[in-house]
Order: structure tokens, then C-alpha cells, then sequence
């Protein structure tokens, strides 16, 4: 979740220092020593015992019983630096698209405004990569028992956040020292373009009022180029299809390597290598080459959403056939709630051995025993010790018989490849369409409300797609979970085992049903936008002809 405010500015002359102010939002990162005040809490005390068969049920207390309180606390640190990142993102992404735009040949800005969102978004490969390196890694930087395949492993998930932290505060210095503007006027290219769709021309004035008049007098403009946004329609119908998009987006990618993690039964080092490597890397390369096809083919408002509904159709079709692709749960010995449950094993009842055993449904470990059999935990295979990575003396199986733990080997891990291939074209797609989306809105606005349009974009997209995104995408997936972990307090924790083949239909239809609705929504501004284009040049048309008449 991050906070985004809208950054404001009137016009070119009325910036500050758009590079300088460009380059300060980045130190904003620095700020991320807030995540690493609770990095050294220690989990919840849980041993291998926890996991095994017991004669009479055991409870375990936590050593810290304020866990909660200081949890508390950890997530409100959490929330105010991700507000702190998102009033820094804010002034970057309207500050450096109006600052490309009033410096490069209108063709060009397509080109430069994708190369610029590419290598941002080639940023979370490297993120990626860093974080499989650091979830490899134990959150104390201590050797463990424990490998990163185990279900309770914790990883240095705050490690990233002390390189990353460090790479921001560097990345501002050569931002601070570009000069404010590279040209005086624009070419006689760039004019006719700019009055395209718009009813003013660029112009340039200079106030020589006081502070306290100009505050007032901005505040009129900020509001009044408000009013201007909202009320052009087509303007209005691209911030509602591009914030539904981004919010089914965001809240798709946000648990997509958790998907990945309980479809194809991966561990999250492999789940987020896999995401890092393929599906990021085509995110970046679609970005870039829409950006490319906006210049080459000098897109002007109209091809841009024309473009961004042909772009909204693939990714509806790709979506639509991850549908078809995956894994079926492995069949397991296991609580009576999970599908694929094996009751019989060559013709042999399965003991009862969660009743004997005091097992606890909340204690997901799955093992795998000699004769191929998945087991939920080792405790539903009555095993009392362990040795290494096997778990033995276990009274389920036949005498003598071990379990080890993880999932016994599957033939359905081939399938991750259509997976991989169907997941990375459709993220190719959806990201061709991100700067077609950025010139169609500064080709519609006024010249003066440039910035703005771009910091209301942003908004909207923080606040749909990295705000509710995220929420609505949770709330479906837990409505998959089939059995919960509980607290100390005996209230709901975390989920531990999930509906795979439910979680699959709820992930992809809403996000097929949402690219269709998008789709809509971008073709009724089009056809909006055709209309009045054909209206003005009617009047122009009508215009002239009354001229030639009055001359004759």
C-alpha cells in the first residue's frame, strides 16, 4: 500500500526546479531504516515436536505474550514508509513526463517516457533477484536447521531494504544538477500538435504579485485545472479504465508468486526467481516497446487508445487460457476438508492417526513417504522423531517406514513452462499499452495540465491499484483458504492450506472480466473522441466554406 498526493504544478514556468525536485523524491527511499526497526523480533516458538505425534495434546506459549501489541507497532512503522514512498512518487512520475515533454519533438516524447517507465520497471527484476538472494538467506543471518524449502522458514526480507535504501540516496545526486529546461519555444511541429484536442497553445507568462496572492492564485488554478480534467469526458473514461486496470493489475501481481507457491508447490526463492526473470523482464521490454510504437508510428490520441483497446483484448485472451493451465492438488493423507484426501492406500483403510495423535490441522508441514504417499503433516503419519530431513518411528506406516520432508515428485511441474510463456505475454501486452496511455492524456488536456493529469493518474492508480488492488486480491484469496492457523489468543492467524483450483478460477476470471470492462470503457472514449475530432473538423470545414462565400 502507498499514499499518493497529487503533484500540482500550473505550468512549466511555475516549476520550481523540476529536475532538482525530480531528484529529491527518491531520498524518500532512505527512509526505509523504519522496516528494519522490528527485523530482529524472533517467530513464534515452534519446534519439529509441534509437528510430530503426540500422545496427549501440547500447548505451546509464545515467549513474548505482548506479540501483538508489538505487531502493532511493526505494521504502523510498515504504513509510514510506504506513505513516505508514495508522497516521493508523486512529484516524480508528473514532474519528469511534463519535463520530457516540454524538452523533446512531440514524436519523441512516446520514446523517451517509455524508455524512462521500462528501465523503472526493470527495477523490480533486479528487486527480484536481490530478494530471492536475501529469502535464501535466514531472517537472522544465523545457521539454521531449517532449508528455504520448509514451510516455517523465515527469510531476510528486510536485507533489501538496507541495499536498496542506500542505492535511492545515491541515485538523487546527478537528478539535482540537470538545468531546469532545455529549449525556450517550441518547433512549429510541436505547436500544431499541442493544439490538437485542446483549446490553448503553449504560452509563457511571468506573475509579478505577491507570495501571498500567487499561493491564492495557484490554488484557483489548481482546482480550476481539476474542473477541466473531470469534466472532459474522454479524460474521465481513461482515469476510470486505467485505475480498474490497475487495481486488478496490482492485486494480481501482489500474490503472484503466492499463487505460484500453492499451484505448482514451489518455495518462494524459486516462485519469485521464476517472476524476476520472465515475467518482470517482459514487463520492462513492453513498456519500452510501446513506447517505441508511439514514436515510430507517431501515435496521436486517437491510434493511443485505439492501441490500448487491441493491447486490452490480448491480455483478456492470455488470461483467459491460464484459466486452462494447471496443477491438480497432489492427493494426501490429511483433514477431512481437503479435496484430494486419501482415505485408502492399496486397499487399505488409513489409520486414524490425527485421533491418536492429537494432530493439529494448523500445523501444515507436508512429507512424503517411501512408498510415494503424501502426507499433510508428520503427525498425520504417527511419526514421534526425526533424523535430518526424515521424520521416523512412525506408527502409520508400515514398520520400519520413514517420511521426509516436502511434496512427493509430481509430473504436473512441466506445466509452469505454459504458465511462464501465457503469464510473460500477457504482461508484455498489458505494459504496451502504459505510455499510449500517458500521450493520450497529455494530448487531451491543456497544456498547462499537463502535470496535473499525470500526478491525477498516479493518484487514482495508487489509490485503486497498490491501495484496493492488493485488499480486493487478498480478500479473494482468502476466501480459498480451507484451513486457518490460530494465535495465542485463539484468533483467526494465517492461512496454512488452500483451494488451489478455486484460488485459479476467482484469480483469472475477475481479471479477464476486468480487461473486457476496461476494454469498454476505452473504446466508448474512443468513439467519444472520433466524434467530436469529426465535429471540429466539420466546423472547419463549414468554417472556411463561409469564407470562400463571403470573398466571392
Amino acid at each position: 500500500m502507498e499514499c499518493t498526493v497529487v503533484a500540482h504544478t500550473s505550468s512549466s514556468d511555475h516549476i520550481r526546479h523540476t529536475p532538482t525536485t525530480s531528484g529529491q523524491s527518491p531520498s524518500f527511499l532512505s527512509l526505509i531504516f523504519l522496516y528494519l526497526l522490528y527485523a530482529s523480533q524472533d517467530p513464534k516458538n515452534i519446534t519439529d515436536e509441534d509437528y510430530m505425534c503426540k500422545q496427549q495434546e501440547k500447548i505451546m506459549l509464545t515467549k513474548n505474550q505482548n506479540n501483538t501489541r508489538s505487531n502493532v507497532w511493526a505494521l504502523t512503522l510498515i504504513a509510514i514508509g510506504m506513505v513516505l514512498q508514495g508522497v516521493a512518487k508523486s512529484v516524480r512520475r508528473p514532474m519528469t513526463t511534463s519535463y520530457i515533454d516540454n524538452n523533446v519533438k512531440k514524436t519523441q516524447t512516446g520514446k523517451y517516457i517509455g524508455i524512462i517507465t521500462a528501465i523503472g520497471i526493470f527495477g523490480p527484476v533486479v528487486g527480484f533477484v536481490v530478494g530471492t538472494m536475501c529469502t535464501k538467506t535466514y531472517y537472522n543471518l544465523k545457521e539454521t536447521n531449517l532449508s528455504p524449502e520448509d514451510p516455517r522458514w523465515i527469510g531476510a526480507w528486510w536485507l533489501g531494504y538496507v541495499i536498496f535504501g542506500i542505492a535511492a540516496l545515491v541515485s538523487t545526486i546527478p537528478l539535482i544538477f540537470f538545468p531546469r529546461s532545455q529549449r525556450k519555444k517550441p518547433s512549429s511541429e510541436d505547436a500544431i500538435e499541442m493544439n490538437e484536442g485542446r483549446p490553448e497553445t503553449w504560452t509563457t507568462t511571468k506573475n509579478k504579485k505577491s507570495e501571498g496572492n500567487q499561493a491564492m492564485k495557484e490554488i484557483k488554478k489548481f482546482f480550476s485545472s481539476l474542473r477541466r480534467i473531470f469534466q472532459n469526458v474522454c479524460c474521465f473514461l481513461l482515469l476510470i479504465g486505467g485505475g480498474v486496470d490497475m487495481m486488478v493489475s496490482a492485486g494480481l501481481f501482489s500474490f503472484m508468486a503466492k499463487y505460484m507457491e500453492t499451484q505448482y508447490l514451489f518455495p518462494a526463492w524459486k516462485s519469485n526467481a521464476i517472476l524476476g526473470t520472465t515475467t518482470l523482464v517482459a514487463l520492462s521490454i513492453g513498456t519500452l516497446s510501446g513506447g517505441m510504437i508511439t514514436s515510430k508510428a507517431k501515435l496521436k490520441a486517437r491510434g493511443c487508445l485505439t492501441f490500448i483497446c487491441l493491447c486490452f483484448a490480448l491480455v483478456a485472451i492470455f488470461h483467459a487460457s491460464l484459466l486452462m493451465v494447471g496443477c491438480k492438488f497432489p492427493a494426501m493423507v490429511g483433514p477431512e476438508i481437503i479435496p484430494s484426501r486419501i482415505t485408502y492406500i492399496n486397499g487399505t483403510i488409513v489409520p486414524n492417526c490425527k485421533q491418536s495423535c492429537s494432530c493439529d490441522d494448523s500445523k501444515y508441514l507436508p512429507v512424503c513417504s517411501e512408498d510415494g504417499t503424501n502426507y499433510y503433516s508428520p503427525c498425520y503419519a504417527g511419526c514421534k522423531s526425526k533424523n535430518g530431513t526424515r521424520y521416523t518411528d512412525c506408527s502409520c506406516l508400515v514398520a520400519g517406514s520413514t517420511v521426509e520432508s516436502g511434496y512427493c515428485k509430481n509430473d504436473c511441474n512441466h506445466k509452469i513452462i505454459y504458465f511462464s510463456a501465457l503469464l510473460t505475454l500477457s504482461a508484455l501486452f498489458g505494459t504496451m499499452k502504459i505510455v499510449p496511455f500517458s500521450i493520450a492524456f497529455i494530448r487531451m488536456v491543456e497544456a498547462k495540465d499537463k502535470s496535473l493529469v499525470i500526478g491525477v493518474t498516479s493518484f487514482l492508480n495508487s489509490l485503486l491499484g497498490w491501495t484496493f488492488g492488493p485488499i480486493v486480491f487478498g480478500k479473494l484469496i482468502d476466501t480459498t483458504c480451507l484451513i486457518w492457523s490460530s494465535t495465542v489468543d485463539s484468533k483467526q492467524g494465517s492461512c496454512v492450506f488452500y483451494d488451489t483450483r478455486r484460488m485459479k478460477i476467482l484469480n483469472f476470471s475477475v481479471s479477464v472480466g476486468v480487461s473486457f470492462l476496461c476494454g469498454v470503457i476505452i473504446t466508448i472514449a474512443l468513439f467519444i473522441f472520433i466524434k467530436k475530432e469529426n465535429s471540429k473538423k466539420y466546423q472547419a470545414v463549414k468554417t472556411v466554406y463561409h469564407q470562400d462565400s463571403i470573398h466571392q
